[in-house]
């Protein structure tokens, strides 16, 4: 029995620091299992027959949420250093804007 107290307490320490690793924030996420990581650990805590096989399940969908999220950011940086660009050649902004500017895109 000891055994089994060990399996669900490692297993959902393990559930929430794999959830707050998959950078995904709960607004991108809907209904009852788009749960953060502490939400998801004590489910597993209380209720692990059910709520760690189904955290496994969801685990797929945040990592490709998580994908998704990245590329569209990284997307957005593009677009915004091209305006960036647009508004330097137009003489809109000065060369040190520019630079001022761009680094804060860039990191």
């Amino acid at each position: 029995m000891k055994a089994l107290y060990f399996v669900v307490i490692i297993s959902s320490i393990w559930v929430f620091f794999d959830r707050r690793s998959i950078k995904v924030e709960k607004s991108h996420l809907k209904g009852f299992w788009g749960m953060g990581a502490f939400s998801w650990f004590i489910s597993c805590l209380l209720l692990w027959i059910v709520a760690f096989p189904m955290y496994l399940i969801k685990r797929g969908h945040l990592k490709n949420l998580a994908g998704n999220t990245q590329k569209a950011s990284d997307s957005n940086k593009l677009e915004n250093l091209q305006k960036l660009g647009e508004l330097k050649e137009k003489g809109v902004i000065s060369d040190e804007e520019f630079e001022k500017e761009k680094a804060k895109l860039i990191s």
